[in-house]
């Protein structure tokens, strides 16, 4: 549901088609890691696809109460571009 949110405000870059894609992407870029192993970092579902990921990674940085790294990356990233936008739920 966030990510179809913040899609469909225009949260994503042009060059991605949904927001969960921006995010992996970025992710990958601060951590010097390709998709893969991004994505391997948390699950063998978060590594279906970028929807996917981005939802793992969400559910575990909110409701763990020691998420891994690549989660709580994924929650800091998706509330610096809900805050630069000015997109609140």
């Amino acid at each position: 549901m966030i990510d179809e949110f913040l899609t469909k405000n225009n949260a994503a870059s042009s060059t991605v088609k949904n927001f969960s894609d921006y995010i992996v992407l970025d992710v990958c870029k601060m951590r010097g890691k390709t998709e893969n192993e991004i994505t391997r970092l948390l699950s063998k579902y978060a590594y279906q696809d970028h929807a996917e990921f981005f939802a793992e990674a969400i559910a575990e940085a909110l409701t763990s109460p020691h998420p891994r790294k690549t989660a709580s990356q994924v929650l800091e990233e998706t509330e610096r571009f809900m805050n630069d936008a000015n997109i609140k739920f």
